[in-house]
């Protein structure tokens, strides 16, 4: 899974399409080294042959959007084993009535997928691991470098971390104590995210994006400066943990907005002691 990789249109990346004018013809490209050639997922659902499809992520169960055989082929082909490739539909991103067939009966079973209501009650995520944004910074990433050159291992990149945002020009690790991410849109809108969490890394960062091999680093440097014990933060289960980055959620006046490459961003406010 860590050779996989998704590329999306240049005009959705940018910012200069919003999701309720994209094209019927509109993709989302998945490449692997192993597939003859790549998967294209329409961003838009077809309208034809849907199926709805039990999901279920930890502890969340609720129902997705089959995308048909072909995207099931790819991926099971991909990854060797059979799977299906399905996309979220929460109550707050129902789909329009055309694909209504697809869930009929099933009302009580279209359900949101809550965050951890423990650090972010009452707002949304889809099929990510817990949180809806990953927000890293360059400089957090140049220091991690640091460290790793003076214990003699190779630097990494950004891809080891898999963030959705990611921002430049601050003090590194500034996230941590920030709760409040402004960003001023290039369209001089105005989108203000709550972090409420710094995130705690399993060992996909060990994992080369590259070639698939796995190893010990980053994590074994991150540990010697970036675990809980270390960052002074009193949680038990944080104390061996190691974190890089924050999980941002969405308010839902930020729902909607588009950010762009280049956007300003700004942080404010006091994270709450943990």
């Amino acid at each position: 899974m860590a050779l996989v990789s998704v590329q999306l249109p240049a005009d959705v990346v940018e910012g200069r399409v919003s999701q309720d004018k994209l094209s019927a013809d509109a993709c989302m490209s998945v490449s692997a080294p192993s597939a003859s050639k790549p998967l294209e997922v329409p961003l838009m659902p077809a309208q034809h042959n849907m199926q709805a499809r039990k999901v279920s992520v930890w502890e969340w169960q609720g129902m997705g959007l089959d995308e048909g055989y072909e995207a099931a082929r790819w991926f099971s082909g991909v990854l060797g084993f059979d799977c299906r490739l399905v996309r979220y539909v929460g109550k707050s991103r129902m789909p329009s009535a055309a694909y209504l067939p697809a869930f009929a009966g099933l009302d009580g079973q279209i359900t949101t997928r809550p965050t951890d209501p423990d650090y972010a009650a009452g707002f949304e995520t889809s099929f990510a691991d817990d949180f809806p944004i990953l927000l890293v910074s360059e400089e957090d990433l140049s220091d991690l470098n640091v460290h790793l050159q003076q214990r003699g291992a190779p630097p990494v990149t950004m891809a080891r971390f898999r963030p959705n945002l990611v921002m430049k020009g601050g003090s590194a690790w500034a996230e941590d104590t920030c709760r409040t991410v402004s960003v001023q849109t290039v369209d001089n809108g105005s989108v203000e995210l709550t972090s409420v969490k710094p995130c705690s890394r399993c060992k996909v960062p060990t994992i080369d994006p590259e070639t698939a091999e796995a190893g010990d680093e980053p994590l074994d440097t991150l540990h010697t400066f970036r675990n809980g014990g270390s960052l002074g933060w009193s949680k038990k289960s944080w104390k061996h943990a190691v974190f890089f980055g924050t999980n941002l959620v969405v308010p839902p006046e930020a729902c909607g907005h588009l950010l762009h490459a280049g956007d300003h961003v700004e942080m404010s406010g006091t994270q709450v002691p943990w």
